[in-house]
């Protein structure tokens, strides 16, 4: 007697005798098997994606603002530096946007996932992010419209250091909604492997 977990069969041998076969996988059981593997090492990359996204954003943006920020003045300073620190947070909007991407479909792909109180936490927290991130680039265009106008001349301190300032405000908002999101990120995927296991 044959044995499987998806049907029985009776085998019979050339001479008549009964054969009994351990349980050999049929093609539906290989297949099934084929996409839970498949689906695991999806999710593991997945996983490290999103944190690495995040990671890369919160500590990119850290070092920056910590070290390159404080270096740069002390070396070039003034508005030579304000010329290079334009095209960098240029780029680390692109970033931020990465970021917002990532956490937004991860928010989808683990929707069951996680207690209520904590897809929630991440759905306000994505907002929050979302607002901080799309007020950041017109000020971030008036800011940079101000400096190309002004050429090398120092920019009309009036009209550009309270923008500077609330830049500076929105972006820091946007970081720590980053470093919240991690934190929900890592909860909402170690929730996802208790629940596989």
């Amino acid at each position: 007697m044959f044995k499987h977990p998806y049907r029985q069969l009776n085998l019979k041998a050339e001479h008549s005798r009964e054969l009994d076969l351990e349980e050999i996988p049929c093609q539906s059981g290989w297949k099934s098997m084929g996409t839970t593997i498949l689906t695991s090492i999806l999710k593991a990359i997945w996983c490290y994606l999103a944190v690495f996204v995040n990671a890369l954003w919160v500590g990119g943006f850290t070092i920056y603002t910590a070290v390159v920020l404080r270096v740069g003045s002390r070396v070039v300073g003034g508005l030579e530096q304000g010329h290079i620190t334009q095209k960098v947070t240029g780029i680390l909007h692109w970033f931020a946007l990465a970021v917002l991407i990532t956490a937004a479909l991860d928010v989808l792909i683990h929707w069951v996932v996680p207690t209520k109180k904590l897809r929630i936490a991440r759905c306000v927290v994505l907002v929050l992010m979302s607002v901080a991130l799309f007020s950041l680039l017109p000020l971030h265009s008036q800011m940079s419209g101000l400096m190309e106008g002004m050429g090398f001349v120092k920019p009309d301190t009036e009209l550009f250091f309270p923008m500077h300032q609330r830049y500076q405000s929105i972006i820091t908002l946007f970081w720590l909604g980053s470093v919240v999101e991690l934190g929900f990120l890592l909860s909402t995927h170690r929730a996802g492997a208790r629940q596989r296991s």
